[in-house]
């Protein structure tokens, strides 16, 4: 864990938030009431609050915007909105994303190409997708429901001539994440996950430049701000450099290790109401 950082509550803050395991919890998609309320009592107190995902724009669940935020960090930073107006967006050249196609389709492994507007996907890979195990209790939630109403099957040709494409999710059943590493990490952003339960492994490609931590710093130049003024909840592998970067990163309880040891504090689970008690303990609800 870094070093713990004091601040001063009276400043206004820029406040980046995961969604998956940080403002949902994981295993049943639910967005705590406690989260809703100190995100609303921080903004009505001046601070900016933010999605930073690695969802795309079209899979952001319409329950948890309905929240209320500033903005949203998207794509793991390939993409970025503040107050409605888009001020940062570089999706993957289209001869790097026929690099990262060709590769994944001949070792048959599993993708999602992420749009702002929707994914794309093969037939067959979308098939693999929806058989995964873990999916059979979580397909009558709403954010799974919105999920898949926004997948478009597409023909293998028509998928490696896109130039709008901000990053790829790759998944199977087997494990993949060496010969991936082993072509693909000295080139593109590689970060890799593991779903024990159903023996999967997934993953996220994107241009080596984009991070969670850059779209931060496209939003603090549209406000002219600092990075003092920072603060960053996460709790996965893509949410490292973002945890890293901010002047406080907090990893939630149920966060990965690898997280907690970069972060400046740890808050509960995402169910133990870990935002609201962040959001209490830095001053954002004085």
């Amino acid at each position: 864990m870094k070093l713990e950082v004091k601040q001063d509550s009276q400043e206004k803050k820029l406040v980046f938030l995961d969604i998956d395991g940080t403002l949902i919890d994981m295993e049943t998609g639910i967005l705590p009431d406690s989260t809703k309320t100190a995100i609303k009592k921080a903004r009505e107190n001046g601070h900016k609050v933010f999605i930073c995902s690695g969802r795309c724009k079209a899979i952001v669940p319409s329950y948890i915007l309905e929240t209320g935020f500033d903005g949203m960090v998207c794509s793991a930073g390939a993409y970025v909105e503040a107050e409605g107006k888009v001020i940062f967006h570089q999706p993957l050249l289209a001869e790097d994303l026929k690099e990262i196609v060709d590769f994944l389709n001949d070792k048959k492994i599993g993708f999602f190409l992420e749009a702002n507007e929707r994914l794309y996907t093969l037939p067959e890979y979308k098939r693999m997708f929806w058989e995964r195990e873990e999916l059979a209790n979580r397909s009558e939630r709403e954010d799974f429901k919105q999920f898949f109403q926004n997948i478009q099957e597409i023909r293998i040709e028509d998928a490696i001539g896109r130039n709008d494409i901000n990053k790829l999710t790759f998944f199977s059943m087997k494990n993949c994440v060496d010969d991936i590493k082993n072509q693909l990490a000295d080139k593109f952003m590689v970060i890799t996950s593991s779903m024990e339960k159903a023996a999967v492994t997934g993953g996220e490609i994107s241009a080596k430049t984009i991070t969670k931590a850059e779209g931060i710093r496209m939003v603090l130049d549209h406000y002219n701000m600092g990075k003092e003024a920072t603060l960053a909840i996460g709790d996965s592998m893509n949410d490292k450099e973002m945890i890293q970067f901010a002047q406080v990163g907090i990893a939630m309880g149920n966060a990965i290790d690898a997280i907690k040891e970069v972060a400046d504090d740890i808050t509960a689970e995402v169910m133990g109401d870990g935002i609201y008690k962040s959001f209490l303990k830095y001053g954002l609800l004085d």
